[in-house]
């Protein structure tokens, strides 16, 4: 008898965990239908790849600037601070433009 109850119990769970997972798979679907476009020559982008460009733009200036005025030593995790920066004004730039 407890074997069978141990196996409904393992059963509901399961149920539980596939209505969770289901859910959680059309919540995450049903975001991207507003995502913001941009017209790109008639091709439609989404913002989110226009503002990683413009932020890698940014960063390349940003290298160029570091160089010139020789920055270097003191910005020593080079490594970390360009991925920090790219992701910093790409996200900047789609708070400001499209949030």
């Amino acid at each position: 008898m407890q074997k069978n109850m141990t196996r409904q119990i393992h059963l509901a769970n399961w149920k539980y965990a596939y209505a969770g997972g289901v859910s959680v798979a059309i919540a995450g679907l049903s975001g991207c239908a507003l995502s913001p476009s941009i017209n790109v020559m008639g091709s439609y982008f989404p913002a989110w790849i226009v503002c990683c460009l413009i932020g890698i733009g940014v960063t390349a200036l940003a290298h160029y600037l570091f160089a010139r005025w020789k920055l270097f030593d003191e910005l020593w995790p080079l490594p970390i601070l360009y991925p920090c920066l790219v992701c910093f004004v790409s996200c900047l730039l789609w708070l400001t433009l499209f949030r």
